[in-house]
């Protein structure tokens, strides 16, 4: 029986090649789009699920009030001194983790190399807990003496051209840790790469004792490190989070006071945990922040894959809509079938059955076509995504089971509909030629203003992404970054003496501009008290050179400067937002009070303000800004000229070797790290122009169809004013004019809809386009010319048609 209903299905599908063609390249374009979802969902919400310990591996994590006033945050960090004080008085708590990394890089040295590698501290359960497997070495004691390293596969490859190096030796030689440890690092375990899918990685593991002996904190109310516990498997989260905070309060009272009277409030700070598996969708970092040192990158966002797999239900719905209207407009032709199968005992079921097998079978071929192209298409997917997809390495039993759901919904979209409306004919009605298919007219204008609408919104999206790029492109940010590189200094080394050798040699090579300093973390701020109020704002250093170099202008007062020593101690330049939030009507000469602690308090001296200028990514709101005075360089920025550049760079590491012999010459362009900022954004523009032209190509086929089928059932018609005298033009636009209507109301209807997603994205940027009517406009054009090529190509050959054929065809 079954094969039976293939075989007429086939016969079906071949008769009309035409329609049965659109309906497949339709369905493929959904299948591809659906299958890539599918493959970026499965990813996203696999990270962190092969360790073992899984269902009792928890992050402690931190509500904290930062400012008097404002709403608590919830941070994935904690100090130093919670793990031991935790475990010590929870039973329920087995291990714990401190992982100190994600930011943090070394020069490292090895078998004559030197390579600057992601650094991991880690206290020694670290590879009991977390199942990060060793090709070499003891995981209960790969951490255990405190001059041991952890190397990663790859990085062993890369210093000695093997994987068996246990025993051999490491040095960091301008790690403060090192300089303490006086002894060389040895390495005692070997670890596979950290797989793409977890939120820990890293090129070495140290232990965390080896971190601490140059920085040891017993501050409860520090977050800035990530601390895990592995549960006992009955114990309950809710009360392990209320013992945490009463370990807290007990622990953290004399610390408490402190801070009352340094802040002017009492701190509310409280403890939960986090399931490990929800990490990379949920990092909890600070606002503004996209890394930390909590040992937790490759962080993500739920909102991609959501916005991911709606992109493809569109698509999906708007191909299954071709389906159903093609399928719908078609069916007079089936209808005398459909009769005779009826009057010869065919059963309601089995014609429902029959169409269900021809939605199959073409499901079917567009599914073979789909796995076919996904193969061809995964270089660019991962290009897309950023991403590292191997096709071969993609199939699994979770991945099969979404494949067969996304298979049976197709088929259940683009079948059962038209199968029962098909099966409901009554059989005299269709044999004496009374059927009436004129039922279905509104459902299917419907269902193309439908998904015309849902084209639509693509498309403006479409075009806001690149609106928004295009602005953060070209808005002026108040600098001029333009062939300035900068360069990182780290470790524990004399960082004056090398600021003064880098500036004294580089000053003598004409390819070279300008030297300057910058000394700030990624995000350093500190609270800061005027004359008039308290705020938070950041807290940087640079040299007299560096407001020049990035030409940001002086408003009032002056830049520091070498003729006044004073200047290192004393003086500051702030920002016209400073000066704003702080209410200093005349700023020059005021003094103001840093106190990011109690062990940093210095009283400082406005001499200047500058211009705002964007530090940061547009997303966020320029923040005061308090620069003072320093001549050591954390950073060097250097201004190359344009024209020798690879003279200037060749100077540049001569001189970076020559002062540290032991650290790898790395520097980056500042034009290239302002677009890295938005590198999400831009690959999300490149996923969103491609859904909309996939969009728009089904959405266009299914004109065509409709035309195409439109253009057949009037054929007679056409014959007749042809010999009447209506001419070609007039055909083609009675042919058309309908589906323009259709396409027009569509547009109607998505214009609020795209108008309000699009703003709701936007407000993610503090500085943002506008979406204006020219841009609908726009919109409303390239709909409707791709409307009018998908139809006028039907029509205008539907009218140029002989009619006296047209009139001899029944």
């Amino acid at each position: 029986m079954l094969r039976n209903y293939l075989k007429i299905a086939w016969r079906s599908i071949w008769k009309d090649k035409v329609n049965s063609s659109i309906k497949i390249v339709g369905l493929v374009g959904a299948i591809i789009s659906m299958l890539f979802a599918v493959i970026y969902w499965n990813d996203e919400h696999s990270f962190d699920t092969f360790h073992q310990n899984i269902p009792h591996l928890y992050r402690v994590t931190t509500t904290l009030v930062e400012q008097n006033g404002t709403d608590p945050i919830t941070v994935g960090q904690t100090g130093q001194v919670q793990g031991p004080a935790f475990q010590a008085a929870i039973p329920e708590i087995r291990n714990f983790v401190r992982l100190w990394g994600g930011d943090i890089r070394n020069d490292v040295s090895g078998n004559g190399k030197n390579l600057n590698l992601n650094i991991l501290f880690a206290d020694r359960p670290f590879f009991e807990v977390f199942s990060f497997p060793l090709i070499h070495g003891d995981p209960a004691t790969a951490l255990q003496e405190i001059n041991s390293v952890v190397i990663t596969e790859s990085t062993a490859r890369r210093f000695f051209n093997t994987v068996d190096v246990v025993g051999e030796v490491l040095s960091s030689s301008a790690d403060p840790s090192f300089q303490k440890l006086k002894k060389p690092l040895v390495i005692s375990a070997v670890v596979k790469d950290p797989p793409r899918n977890a939120s820990m990685q890293f090129d070495l593991v140290l232990p965390f004792a080896f971190a601490q002996l140059s920085f040891t904190d017993t501050n409860w109310l520090n977050t800035y490190l990530g601390t895990f516990v592995l549960l006992n498997p009955l114990a309950d989260v809710d009360t392990i989070s209320r013992k945490m905070d009463a370990v807290f309060a007990v622990h953290a009272q004399e610390q408490l006071g402190k801070s009352t009277a340094q802040y002017g409030f009492d701190p509310e700070i409280h403890y939960g945990l986090q399931d490990v598996r929800e990490m990379h969708l949920n990092p909890l970092f600070r606002p503004g922040e996209f890394n930390g040192e909590g040992g937790v990158v490759n962080s993500s966002s739920p909102l991609y894959s959501l916005v991911f797999m709606g992109i493809a239900l569109l698509i999906l719905v708007i191909a299954s809509i071709n389906f159903v209207n093609i399928s719908l407009a078609s069916s007079f032709k089936r209808a005398g079938e459909i009769g005779v199968r009826k009057v010869v005992g065919g059963k309601q079921g089995q014609i429902v059955f029959q169409f269900l097998a021809e939605s199959g079978l073409l499901c079917i071929i567009a599914f073979g076509i789909s796995v076919l192209l996904l193969s061809l298409l995964m270089p660019l997917f991962n290009e897309f995504t950023g991403r590292h997809y191997v096709f071969l390495e993609l199939w699994n039993i979770r991945l099969l089971v979404y494949l067969v759901t996304v298979f049976a919904g197709i088929v259940a979209l683009t079948g059962v509909y038209p199968a029962l409306i098909l099966a409901k004919l009554r059989p005299v009605e269709v044999l004496n030629h009374r059927v009436k298919i004129r039922s279905n007219r509104v459902l299917s204008q419907g269902l193309i203003v439908f998904q015309f609408s849902l084209g639509t919104v693509l498309l403006v999206g479409a075009l806001v992404f690149y609106k928004q790029l295009d602005y953060i492109r070209t808005k002026e940010l108040g600098y001029n970054p333009d062939q300035i590189i900068e360069i990182s200094i780290t470790g524990n080394r004399d960082y004056e003496a090398i600021g003064n050798t880098f500036k004294r040699e580089l000053g003598k090579e004409p390819s070279i501009g300008s030297v300057s300093f910058l000394w700030r973390y990624a995000h350093s701020h500190g609270w800061v008290k005027t004359e008039n109020n308290r705020m938070d704002a950041r807290l940087w250093s640079a040299d007299e050179n560096y407001l020049n170099a990035l030409e940001i202008p002086i408003l009032l007062g002056r830049n520091f400067s070498t003729d006044f020593p004073s200047d290192i101690s004393d003086a500051v330049v702030v920002n016209e937002t400073f000066v704003r939030k702080s209410n200093l009507e005349d700023p020059i000469g005021k003094q103001l009070i840093l106190d990011e602690n109690e062990d940093y308090r210095q009283t400082k001296t406005i001499v200047g303000v500058m211009k705002d200028y964007h530090y940061g990514s547009l997303r966020e709101a320029i923040a005061p800004l308090v620069l003072s005075m320093v001549q050591k360089p954390g950073k060097i920025l250097v201004k190359l000229e344009k024209s020798r550049q690879q003279e200037a760079l060749a100077a540049i590491s001569k001189v970076h070797t020559q002062l540290m012999p032991d650290a790898v010459f790395d520097y980056h362009f500042l034009n290239e790290l302002n677009a890295k900022q938005y590198e999400q954004e831009q690959r999300w523009q490149k996923i969103v122009t491609s859904a909309t032209l996939l969009a728009f190509l089904v959405c266009a086929l299914g004109l065509f169809g409709m035309a195409h089928l439109s253009a057949n059932q009037r054929i007679k018609e056409v014959g007749i004013r042809k010999v009447l005298g209506a001419t070609v033009s007039q055909i083609a636009m009675l042919l058309s004019v309908n589906f323009l209507r259709l396409v027009l109301v569509s547009f109607v209807i998505a214009m609020p809809v795209a108008w309000w997603a699009m703003d709701l994205w936007l407000q993610g940027y503090a500085y943002r386009t506008h979406v204006g009517w020219t841009l609908f406009a726009l919109a409303a054009v390239i709909t409707i010319v791709i409307t009018v090529i998908a139809i006028g190509l039907k029509a205008v050959g539907a009218a140029t048609a002989n009619p006296v054929r047209s009139l001899r065809t029944e």
